[in-house]
């Protein structure tokens, strides 16, 4: 947890760095992308050896099992960023290459959100796949309690994004990129829908039998999303995308729910999700409706002040309704180490 948070913020200083500060442009992003990797790769060759966790080998009959396990994953990988460039092409053939920068910079800060939960999962993942490997002991209970304080955890980063997110492009674009920031909530909002994905997906890639299903539910929704974004983009521009992502991040999470039950059942709650989903929703909607009300307004204390209010109140709220689980997601951490 602790290297996936460390790359993460280390790419988006970089990013301010060479793009707010030196000003670099494109090039500052793709400078950060190079040295983020290129740090992420050295640390982690330096950290297996030191623990003497690899070595350069061939073994046929684990490179059989490998390929076989993760051959039908590639198209899972693939399909979504299709999906988006696509996406892309469509606002770029139907609006302008202003309308493609625009919605490419609030998909950037929006996707923070979504880099946020796959860190997360990173380390949640090997602790999960463990919980399942004790078949007998099997504790489900604590596997939802650390689950639902992720969700929380989660909660509020979408919140803290989608608030703070005109501030943020005020202090890194130019004026001619501030209107972006009005993307990025909705964005924000698409990828909490995807938060039970994450959750339900990990059962699939512990079943090696279920691993191969997992493509289904990519290629299908990114399928719809492509349909979606021809005829939504012609209507509603840029705002158009967001809603065929919506729709297609649904039909994603629907079917991966749909293949996870079969194999396991861990006593996940989607109706939890979705009320989490929906006061979520409604803090974000109070929290910026005062902005959207003024339009490209310019930036004011005030205005700041407000939504450090509303996130506030949210925290408050989390820590309250985690008030059980909390000492649990510690005691479970204390164990780890």
């Amino acid at each position: 947890a602790i290297t996936s948070l460390s790359y993460f913020f280390l790419q988006v200083a970089l990013n301010i760095l060479f793009v707010a500060i030196l000003k670099f442009g494109a090039n500052g992003v793709l400078l950060s992308l190079v040295i983020s990797n290129t740090v992420a790769i050295v640390w982690m060759l330096f950290d297996l050896g030191k623990h003497h966790l690899f070595c350069f080998c061939i073994n046929k009959q684990l490179l059989r099992e490998a390929l076989h396990y993760s051959i039908p994953i590639i198209p899972h990988n693939l399909s979504t960023h299709i999906a988006q460039f696509v996406s892309r092409v469509f606002i770029n053939a139907n609006t302008s290459l202003v309308s493609v920068g625009l919605f490419g910079l609030a998909s950037k800060f929006g996707s923070l959100a979504d880099m946020v939960q796959n860190s997360v999962n990173m380390a949640f993942q090997p602790w999960f796949f463990e919980q399942l490997s004790k078949r007998e002991a099997l504790d489900t209970k604590q596997i939802v309690s650390l689950s639902n304080s992720l969700v929380w955890l989660y909660g509020i980063v979408f919140l803290g994004l989608a608030l703070f997110s005109q501030e943020l492009i005020a202090l890194m674009a130019t004026d001619a990129y501030q209107s972006s920031w009005m993307l990025v909530p909705l964005i924000v909002a698409v990828f909490a829908i995807k938060t039970p994905y994450y959750f339900y997906i990990n059962i699939l890639f512990y079943y090696k039998k279920a691993a191969k299903y997992i493509f289904i539910a990519t290629v299908s929704s990114s399928l719809l999303n492509v349909f979606l974004s021809y005829f939504f983009i012609k209507a509603w521009g840029m705002f158009g995308s967001v809603a065929a992502d919506a729709i297609a991040m649904l039909l994603r999470v629907g079917i991966v729910v749909y293949l996870a039950n079969k194999f396991s059942k861990i006593g996940y709650s989607l109706v939890r999700f979705g009320l989490h989903f929906l006061f979520l929703l409604l803090c974000m909607v109070v929290g910026l409706y005062p902005s959207y009300v003024q339009g490209n307004a310019s930036v004011s204390i005030g205005a700041c002040l407000y939504k450090i209010g509303v996130l506030i109140v949210f925290c408050i709220i989390a820590l309250w309704a985690n008030k059980g689980s909390v000492g649990g997601t510690l005691a479970i951490l204390r164990k780890r180490r």
